[in-house]
């Protein structure tokens, strides 16, 4: 170990330095805090800014954060370009109500930062905005805004003051405006009259260099630069008119062929800035493969940039572009949550984080990001997104303001029309012409573009102009003969229209004019669909077999081809097969397919086991986890239906902690809570789901079904009403008709059943009910017409069956027996079709096979008095 000799002089120093520390030690805190500031200003000035740091601490400590201590501790970081910093200081430490000179000092923080729109209210926020620091600190806000002639303006009337330093900054920014309008040799004029000891002279020598560097006058750059870099301080920390002084001097010297002394400067800064290089060029090499849509390169290279430096703002920035451009939408939101400023980032990063939030349902965060002066923008993509937003947080009149400008802005844009004709279609539907126009504008500007013909044609039908349909749809055939879009359009339209065979011939057309693998999977998978449609089962296996053979990892071939299989071979030679070409192919989408089909008839063990396959062949993480939440939930409904409400719940539970603001699991477990009769956990969970969405129709279903649980029918009649006429469904539809019945409100539940059947004509519980009511009214021609209907839709519907085969007996249609025998044949114990069948098997004298089938019904309802009736005069007779 070494030790230090100290001269005796030392020792003196030492012990006088010990009894002053010794002396001050009675000093009240006021006291210190005042000699750590004067401490803190000398190492200021003599360049020291580490020490300088450590006695601000000390001062704003002793002095209870004194605003001299804080105004002087953030003077110095905004000298040192620490902006955030300084900000930080001032927000946290400065009092409720801060002085003039706070205010200011916090808007040379923001300025600095490039926040102008919050610069710009501190500035409101001064009661004296004459000053000539508030006036300057306007001009600056001015100058950040683009709003050049105010600025002008501002500055030229401060440089009448020649004495004030103000003066110095207001001629910087005249030679910066001069600058930017194309005037070098006026910009040059204005900086040469910046005196050199001004502390604006560095910046005005950095800006002449620039000039100069323009005029390709490397060696008056050169000089300039040299001449500034020696005026400058020495400290123990780069500031930043050196480091900028340091950069454009290493670049011009490179120009200059002088790379040696280039190198010298380089080396200076990244002695100061430790890391920022190697940063700068991975990230320059991240930005090239973006631009060359590399964005797995530019993925990893951002990524290894964030393992070294996590905070590096601008490498989160991209990596949230790159996720909302391959659609994932939530990581593309937690990368810009944490590195977005709206207020100071560039335009694109802005408007995909504010796309990247529309998407997400946050509106309030759209219009908070695009700012209130957004509206008056001048940019169509702005103003769409401006629009969007306002128009889903409720300001409607805004939000059309919003399109209309940005259509006007960009008229051919095909995405700002179909935007407005949606709003008029939900928000204005007293008025289909105003959608019909942006429509028809949309197709004048694009004739072939998908959604521009699928809204059109969506346009007519919900119209009822059905001929007007059809009529576009053969002109848009003929106006883009050769558009696969065209094609495909037309070819679900005449789906729609049930009109498989025409569809199959769009469908094959649009396989021949496809320019994508994209377009070719769709093709043919539509093609493949139609003809299962018509029963051509071997044609369609055909199809979904070259569908695996050009594109073994798509679903939607499995899926497919798994279907014209079932119909050709049946199930188990279906799976063995799906599961071959699984392996074959090593293709995770087939034992997904498989999972998918297993859990759609309740086989949970079946689907555990394809999920576990699908695995070995890395499965899309995505679809993986959709496959496993499905299964999760059969596994909860499987509990449920068993009534094991612990288990139902734990599946649930389990599955809401990857998805906790499910609507869906948080209605399932409200659903679990009321069967087992936890009504407190039930409202609880309600008031869960009301916090997440307070609109959502699922709320007052769920309320009344907990009334219901608690027999409280009547609150439940309000809360399903209510459901229904914010957002009805068929299945709501049939629970208020159940829940009128049982209140016996006959007027209210006919009401209800024809305001069911407007809105869902081909529901068929819906058309059931009306039937059973025509029927039991006597009105056995229109009951009839509609079990008929029924039928046509749902051939197994053995309610439809069995009535409609008793209203054939009655009026003595021969159709009655077959009619009964097919509904029997689909439900062999069900009592009431074997009385209907027996009953008219025995008037049409086949006494004995009427017998048997009246026995067993009256073995399987011995309490139905109609049924034992018939059994006994059968019996007897």
């Amino acid at each position: 170990m070494l030790f230090l000799k100290l001269s005796k002089s030392r020792i003196v120093s030492v012990l006088s330095l010990s009894m002053m520390i010794s002396a001050c030690s009675s000093e009240t805190p006021e006291t210190k805090g005042a000699q750590h500031l004067e401490r803190a200003q000398a190492y200021q000035n003599q360049g020291q800014y580490k020490a300088a740091t450590i006695e601000y601490r000390n001062a704003l400590k002793n002095s209870q954060d004194s605003e001299k201590a804080l105004l002087g501790f953030a003077d110095m970081l905004n000298d040192m370009g620490r902006f955030q910093d300084a900000l930080r200081l001032i927000d946290e430490r400065a009092p409720e109500q801060p002085s003039v000179a706070m205010k200011l000092e916090r808007s040379e923080s923001l300025i600095g930062l490039r926040k102008y729109l919050s610069a710009e209210k501190v500035f409101l926020s001064l009661k004296d905005p004459s000053s000539p620091e508030a006036q300057y600190l306007k001009g600056q806000i001015a100058l950040g805004k683009g709003n050049i002639s105010q600025a002008k303006r501002i500055f030229m009337e401060m440089t009448t003051d020649t004495s004030s330093e103000l003066s110095s900054r207001a001629q910087l920014g005249l030679g910066l405006i001069a600058l930017g309008e194309g005037k070098a040799q006026q910009a040059l004029e204005r900086v040469s009259l910046i005196a050199s000891e001004s502390e604006d002279y560095p910046r005005a020598q950095v800006l002449k260099a620039g000039i100069e560097l323009n005029q390709g006058d490397l060696e008056k750059a050169e000089k300039t630069l040299t001449d500034t870099l020696a005026q400058l301080p020495s400290t123990d920390t780069m500031l930043p008119e050196k480091a900028l002084v340091l950069e454009r001097l290493s670049y011009v010297l490179t120009r200059l062929g002088r790379s040696n002394e280039a190198y010298v400067y380089q080396k200076l800064l990244a002695e100061a800035f430790p890391g920022a290089n190697e940063v700068s060029e991975k990230y320059q090499v991240a930005v090239e493969s973006f631009k060359a849509q590399d964005f797995e390169l530019a993925k990893s290279t951002l990524e290894s940039i964030l393992e070294e430096y996590p905070s590096h703002a601008r490498s989160k920035q991209l990596l949230g572009v790159i996720a909302y451009l391959n659609g994932k939408t939530d990581e593309a939101s937690a990368y810009l949550d944490s590195s977005v400023d709206p207020e100071v980032a560039d335009s694109l990063t802005k408007q995909i984080y504010a796309a990247t939030n529309l998407k997400l349902n946050e509106p309030g965060k759209v219009l908070e990001i695009l700012g209130p002066d957004a509206a008056k923008s001048e940019s169509a993509s702005t103003l769409t997104l401006y629009g969007l937003a306002a128009i889903s947080a409720g300001d409607r009149r805004s939000g059309e303001a919003a399109l209309l400008k940005a259509a006007k802005l960009d008229e051919t844009n095909v995405q700002i029309r179909l935007a407005l004709a949606t709003y008029y279609r939900q928000f204005d539907s007293s008025a289909p012409n105003k959608e019909l126009a942006q429509l028809e504008l949309a197709y004048q500007a694009a004739p072939a573009e998908r959604e521009v013909l699928q809204q059109l044609l969506g346009f007519y039908l919900r119209q009822g102009q059905a001929e007007k349909a059809s009529n576009f749809a053969e002109n848009m055939l003929k106006k883009s003969p050769k558009s696969y879009s065209a094609h495909m359009v037309a070819g679900f339209y005449d789906l729609s229209q049930n009109r498989p065979e025409n569809a199959l011939e769009k469908f094959e057309a649009a396989l021949q004019l496809r320019q994508s693998d994209d377009e070719k999977v769709e093709a043919l998978y539509a093609k493949g669909r139609v003809q299962l449609a018509l029963a051509k089962n071997d044609a369609a296996k055909s199809t979904f077999s070259r569908m695996v053979k050009e594109f073994p990892q798509d679903e939607r071939a499995y899926q497919g081809l798994f279907g014209s299989l079932l119909r050709v071979e049946g199930v188990e030679p279906a799976r063995e097969q799906i599961q071959a070409l699984g392996q074959r192919n090593a293709a995770a989408a087939a034992f997904l397919v498989l999972a998918q089909q297993a859990l759609m008839t309740e086989d949970l063990p079946l689907a555990e086991t394809y999920i576990a396959k699908s695995k070995d062949y890395q499965p899309d993480p995505q679809r993986l986890e959709r496959v496993e939440q499905a299964f999760g939930y059969g596994k909860a409904m499987a509990a449920l239906s068993q009534q094991n409400f612990k288990q139902a719940r734990t599946e649930t539970v389990t599955l809401l902690r990857g998805n906790p603001e499910s609507l869906r699991l948080l209605g399932l477990l409200t659903d679990i809570e009321i069967r087992d009769g936890k009504f407190t956990e039930a409202e609880k969970l309600i008031l869960q789901i009301q916090g997440i969405d307070r609109t959502h129709p699922v709320l007052n279903v769920l309320r009344a079904d907990l009334s219901l649980a608690q027999g409280q029918v009547r609150e439940a009649r309000t809360y399903l009403s209510d459901a229904w006429a914010l957002h009805p469904t068929d299945a709501l539809g049939q629970k208020l008709f159940r829940v009128l019945s049982g209140l016996n409100e006959t007027k209210a539940r006919q009401e209800h059943l024809d305001a069911w059947l407007e809105a869902f004509p081909d529901s068929q519980a819906a058309l059931l009910f009306k039937a059973i009511a025509y029927q039991g009214r006597g009105q056995n021609l229109r009951a009839a017409e509609l079990y008929e209907r029924l039928l046509s839709i749902n051939p197994n519907s053995v309610a439809a069956l069995n009535n409609l085969g008793w209203l054939y007996f009655e009026k003595g249609d021969d159709r009655a027996e077959k009619t009964l025998r097919s509904a029997m044949a689909l439900a062999p114990d069900n009592a009431a079709v074997l009385d209907s069948l027996g009953w008219v098997l025995y008037k049409a004298g086949s006494k004995s096979e009427a017998l048997d089938l009246l026995e067993k019904a009256y073995k399987l309802a011995p309490e139905n008095a109609e049924i034992k009736a018939h059994y006994e005069e059968v019996k007897g007779s």
